[in-house]
């Protein structure tokens, strides 16, 4: 199973991605692109590392019985790198095509927004100065994040991390509340 996953992966030309995102994100979308891509990246890789630590918990409390919280994490880190995790119902390779599909809309939705911030030029409606430099990325931004943090918290719940998944869920929804408009 791990050598099929290594296939999957290893097949993307990630070089020939690189450059290219490289390349048009430093000409078409500005300085900040980079910074809001790679924080995004390890925004993507926490969550997924919170996942699969969440699912090989559920699969030593399913085969052994024992309570989550009693799961070790060297007991962790061996059914993920050893194998003893990757079962079809707990760890598989379709984890391995939802990070790629996380990482080609998000760096999509950034970079059309950062482009779009760069060359839409500043508005001016009804007094209201707009810019589209700072509003599109930042949105683009928090959106991701958001998203991000919510599912790191629903992992961090599954994972027997109540205290920190509350944490975390209470910074989420106060985000939420001071962008959303109350009714």
């Amino acid at each position: 199973m791990l050598e099929r996953a290594w296939k999957l992966v290893s097949d993307i030309p990630i070089a020939a991605i690189a450059v290219t995102i490289g390349a048009l994100g430093t000409e078409y979308c500005g300085d900040s692109f980079w910074a809001v891509l790679v924080l995004s990246f390890a925004a993507i890789f926490f969550d997924t590392a919170t996942k699969w630590v969440a699912i090989t918990k559920r699969y030593y409390v399913d085969t052994t019985g024992c309570q989550i919280n009693e799961v070790r994490g060297v007991q962790v880190l061996c059914g993920i790198f050893l194998g003893e995790g990757w079962e079809p119902d707990y760890l598989n390779s379709r984890y391995f095509s939802r990070i790629i599909e996380k990482i080609c809309t998000y760096t999509a939705v950034i970079s059309i927004c950062h482009a779009a911030g760069k060359w839409i030029p500043v508005l001016d409606f009804m007094g209201l100065h707009f810019t589209p430099a700072t509003v599109f990325p930042a949105s683009a931004s928090i959106a991701v994040f958001l998203v991000e943090l919510s599912s790191i918290s629903e992992n961090l719940k599954e994972m027997g991390q109540t205290g920190i998944a509350n944490k975390l869920a209470s910074i989420v929804s106060m985000v939420v509340n001071k962008i959303t408009p109350k009714s």
